[in-house]
């Protein structure tokens, strides 16, 4: 019986996101790679980003062999820079005039401060603050495809996170007593922040929002921590493909529950109280916007 609803979810799936464009930034490794694959399997068409084009040709072949696909779009983007978001934005919009589902899947866990190429510290730059601005970039594209679906890749770590560093622009650039965990737990929490505020401004453009944390992954996040930092994070982390899977029914299913929700992988959770604030996305924008005027 499990099997056959397994083959009725599967081709449900495949009737739900055939032809429909997904774009999944950071695929070039770990779960955006898997992601990309299985949703070309299931007949998406599937365009993915890469700060290195080399390496994003090499993977835009792989996941063409892989899925037995070649419905796949490649792009330069790199989330710290304005100037490659922006040259970015100009390039999707004249190839493509719609977008079904948006993957804010790019992240990065530094251990040591750094800046981005726009003079912003790299965590919030990376994780927020780029994401954002091609989120709201794209809105429109997504309306005109709607019903459609934005799916910002967060973690339970925003469990831990506080708003405090959103009081001022000095106290979000972190130039004291820096912590890489802190940064990113931080930033985490800023992914629901913004999910939970998406939600409340798209219900009436059939525009869904779902943030989702996909469990600990043996992907390069940690790779500038440690050999034995990667090596433990790998002996109890979950495979890509297994945490994709998660990304994929959100992506895919013809009823991936209401928008706004959290999931912990495919359960439903609450996520902290102070991420569904107004006042917190209200927080939030006021000091995304101030690191944007400046450019």
């Amino acid at each position: 019986m499990a099997r056959k609803d397994d083959s009725l979810l599967k081709s449900l799936q495949k009737e739900q996101i055939d032809g429909k464009l997904v774009l999944i930034t950071g695929a070039t490794s770990g779960i955006g790679k898997a992601t990309a694959i299985g949703l070309l399997e299931l007949g998406a068409r599937v365009a993915i980003t890469a700060r290195d084009m080399n390496r994003g040709q090499a993977v835009a072949r792989e996941i063409q062999m892989k899925s037995g696909r070649s419905r796949t779009e490649l792009y330069e983007l790199d989330l710290s820079s304005n100037a490659s978001i922006q040259k970015f934005l100009k390039d999707f919009k004249k190839r493509n005039k719609g977008l079904d589902v948006l993957i804010n899947n790019a992240g990065v866990f530094h251990p040591q401060r750094q800046e981005s190429a726009d003079g912003i510290e790299a965590t919030f730059a990376v994780n927020h603050l780029g994401p954002y601005v091609l989120t709201e970039a794209l809105l429109e594209l997504l309306e005109k495809n709607a019903p459609a679906r934005i799916i910002n890749v967060a973690s339970a770590l925003h469990y831990r996170g506080k708003l405090d560093f959103l009081a001022n622009k000095d106290a979000c650039m972190r130039t004291a007593d820096y912590s890489g965990i802190a940064a990113y737990n931080d930033t985490k929490l800023c992914n629901v922040v913004y999910t939970m505020d998406l939600f409340r401004r798209l219900q009436s453009k059939q525009i869904s929002a779902f943030a989702y944390h996909p469990g600990m992954v043996d992907t390069g996040l940690v790779r500038e921590y440690p050999g034995f930092v990667n090596f433990l994070w790998g002996a109890v982390s979950k495979s890509p493909a297994r945490a994709a899977q998660g990304l994929i029914r959100l992506a895919t299913h013809p009823d991936p529950g209401p928008s706004g929700t959290y999931y912990h992988g495919n359960k439903r959770k609450n996520p902290l109280p102070v991420a569904s604030e107004p006042a917190s996305a209200e927080k939030l924008k006021s000091i995304s916007e101030s690191f944007l005027k400046k450019r």
